[in-house]
């Protein structure tokens, strides 16, 4: 399998989660711009593939990972001889480095829950006053 039928392998699954749209995307920006994958052990570095796609790497975790995400990692990882794969040794060693790109994944990921809530209450709130279910305290004032 070549390059470009590893990209139609990958953009043959049908994928409906964000995250694996996301990691399928990246993928084939890399196979097609020739870029390297990091490899770590027998297959693709998850913690730099989580930095590629902005989140952490407990999302490969199996207890945590969605269908879909294992199976465009499955396919990159049988097909690792079809990337260009790069040695952990040209990527940054400092451990500074790495907290800090490990707290920005952390303020990221908190980043999108504070959003996802604020846009829950604010539908609540909505609601709550589209059902009358709020009292203006003006009104309360003039009733005094």
């Amino acid at each position: 399998m070549d390059a470009i039928e590893l990209i139609n392998e990958l953009n043959s699954l049908n994928l409906k989660n964000e995250r694996a749209i996301a990691l399928r995307a990246m993928a084939v920006e890399k196979i097609n711009g020739g870029q390297p994958f990091l490899k770590h052990g027998n297959g693709l570095n998850l913690t730099w593939l989580a930095n590629e796609i902005g989140t952490s790497r407990q999302i490969f975790y199996p207890d945590r990972c969605s269908i879909e995400i294992a199976n465009v990692l499955q396919t990159l990882n049988k097909n690792l001889d079809k990337l260009n794969i790069s040695s952990m040794a040209k990527t940054s060693n400092s451990s500074k480095d790495k907290r800090v790109q490990t707290h920005i994944l952390k303020v990221r990921e908190e980043n999108a829950f504070l959003r996802s809530r604020i846009r829950q209450l604010e539908m609540l709130k909505s609601s709550i006053f589209t059902n009358s279910l709020l009292i203006d305290l003006a009104d309360d004032d003039l009733l005094s």
